[in-house]
């Protein structure tokens, strides 16, 4: 694959059918990116039982310049891995597959973020945590003392105790972030806690392990913090604000979000609450 100083990698779930495709490159033609870079759309999940020509068909009638590549597993992260090692470019851009693009220069404005000194990632949201310890995936012991002895929640409280606790640990969201191709190849995939289980359990064909990258205790934020460098959070207007400030960005959770970039199925959550849930999820995300 012929090199390029940026790869924007777009995640397409085939499992979801055709329509977060749509919205996606709807919203890249509209959207001017500021600066040069190659698409690559990302095609993961079943994708043995899905036929991809409809996802096809639709990027040729956009008139989009794209390359397509198949991912040979089903998650998110793994899928990153994958598609790092087979491309040869200086940075990628990873994009869910719910995001959509929201403002002009988008791409540019993480490129400038990304180049600058001792920065490791930048993303377009994140959080200092999940100060709520969100039950879906968790569990917590309030949750078992409420439903009483509940199985499930019992072995989420488990999980939540090796990977997460405390609390979950600030961290770039994986819905849009940019890093250094060679830099995320050097990042640890680390195995879901307690290691015993991946003896009885393929972890690494789980969303937990996903999770855990994202924002567990050995996340990726995690990782690059410890290497000396910094995460930044990047605005509709390129500025970047380092993690003590992250919360000012008015791009994850809090305020109206006037200042995201990139959209995704979380922020439109938020968007579309109520008052009172926009702030128990002001807490989740911030503490505050």
């Amino acid at each position: 694959m012929a090199k390029a100083s940026i790869c924007l990698v777009y995640l397409s779930y085939t499992p979801f059918g055709t329509g977060y495709l749509n919205d996606f490159i709807a919203s890249y033609k509209a959207r001017v990116p500021g600066i040069e870079h190659e698409l690559i759309i990302l095609f993961n999940g079943e994708t043995k039982d899905v036929d991809i020509q409809p996802f096809i068909k639709i990027l040729y009638e956009s008139g989009v310049n794209f390359k397509y590549l198949i991912s040979p597993e089903k998650f998110d992260i793994v899928s990153y891995f994958y598609v790092a090692q087979v491309l040869k470019t200086d940075y990628i851009s990873f994009i869910n597959t719910y995001s959509v693009i929201l403002h002009d220069n988008w791409l540019l404005y993480l490129y400038q973020n990304v180049m600058k000194k001792d920065v490791g990632v930048v993303g377009a949201s994140g959080g200092w945590g999940d100060f709520g310890h969100n039950d879906e995936y968790y569990g917590n012991i309030k949750s078992i003392l409420r439903f009483k002895i509940n199985p499930t929640l019992i072995k989420k409280s488990i999980f939540f105790r090796f990977n997460f606790y405390p609390q979950v640990p600030p961290h770039i969201r994986t819905n849009a972030f940019m890093i250094r191709r060679e830099l995320f190849l050097a990042l640890k995939y680390p195995k879901v806690k307690p290691l015993i289980l991946n003896f009885f359990i393929d972890f690494s064909k789980s969303k937990l392990r996903s999770l855990c990258f994202e924002h567990g205790r050995q996340g990726f934020t995690s990782q690059l913090v410890d290497k000396g460098l910094k995460a930044i959070l990047v605005d509709r207007f390129g500025k970047g604000f380092e993690m003590p400030n992250w919360p000012n960005s008015k791009t994850f959770w809090h305020f109206e979000q006037e200042n995201l970039l990139v959209s995704d199925n979380q922020t439109r959550k938020y968007q579309e609450a109520d008052e009172e849930t926009k702030k128990k999820l002001t807490y989740a995300a911030w503490g505050f």
